[in-house]
């Protein structure tokens, strides 16, 4: 079945200047019901099944791109999403002048996450405590009682209770190197089609300690699932991870989008 370029496109608002508070004002939501219905989505056993059948690319280079959901999957998750809610705060913004970066937004998914979606996440968790090795245990704030306390759990554990987010980036977006408060593995689903929606926008990790060096890991296709290291965790190397500057592509309008897992 042949899915409309559509599909991958942004029919959303332009600018930055408004706060979004649903998906649909983040994600095109342009594939109809009918399509989706059509799209038998792939269980959590055959998601799993992608996955390669160790992790030694991952623990040796810091991370692995794995071609998880086919064109035809990735719109389905796109019309999801579009009925999908961000949680009541404001999506937080990239911004020079708060030193995160330029021209991009994210927002908390509420659960449950749409089906596909959480089948993705749950056979990547599933992957990387079968193969990953021991995780790390976890350090997180949390509020209990209207008090920020901090809260030891077990790498498995801060897997259970992470949250996923959308990420949007437009034309200029860049999210400078940084280290999340999550564990030893995070994850990002690319919905937008390189080439297409946009050029550029490589993820990579560098190297925090001298002498600052960086590996890129560029998406090929929409539906790629990138699994990469989020701290030190295993080996020696404290990581960091960023975007590169997002760069138009054949599309009239330029989007990078994707789902973030274990944050």
């Amino acid at each position: 079945m042949m899915v409309p370029q559509s599909c991958l496109m942004w029919d959303g608002k332009e600018g930055w200047e408004s706060v979004y508070r649903s998906v649909p004002d983040l994600v095109v939501a342009t594939c109809t019901a009918a399509l989706a219905a059509e799209i038998a989505p792939p269980s959590l056993k055959a998601l799993y099944t992608r996955f390669p059948d160790n992790a030694a690319d991952l623990l040796r280079d810091g991370a692995l791109l794995v071609q998880l959901l086919n064109p035809a999957e990735v719109s389905t998750v796109l019309h999801q999403l579009s009925t999908q809610k961000t949680d009541k705060k404001a999506p937080r913004r990239l911004d020079h002048s708060q030193g995160n970066g330029y021209a991009g937004e994210y927002a908390d998914l509420t659960k449950p996450l749409p089906d596909l979606l959480q089948r993705c996440q749950d056979a990547a968790r599933k992957w990387l405590i079968d193969h990953a090795g021991p995780l790390c245990e976890v350090k997180r704030k949390e509020t209990r009682g209207g008090t920020d306390v901090t809260v030891t759990m077990s790498g498995k554990d801060a897997l259970d209770k992470s949250k996923a987010l959308l990420l949007r980036y437009g034309l200029g977006g860049i999210n400078f190197a940084h280290r999340d408060s999550c564990g030893d593995f995070q994850a990002l689903l690319l919905l937008s089609q390189p080439g297409v929606d946009y050029t550029g926008g490589e993820f990579y990790l560098a190297d925090a300690n001298p002498p600052f060096e960086t590996q890129p890991f560029p998406f090929a296709a929409a539906g790629e699932l990138l699994l990469f290291r989020g701290r030190q965790g295993h080996g020696a190397v404290e990581w960091k991870h960023g975007m590169q500057e997002v760069k138009a592509g054949s599309a009239k309008v330029t989007r990078r989008v994707a789902v973030g897992f274990f944050q």
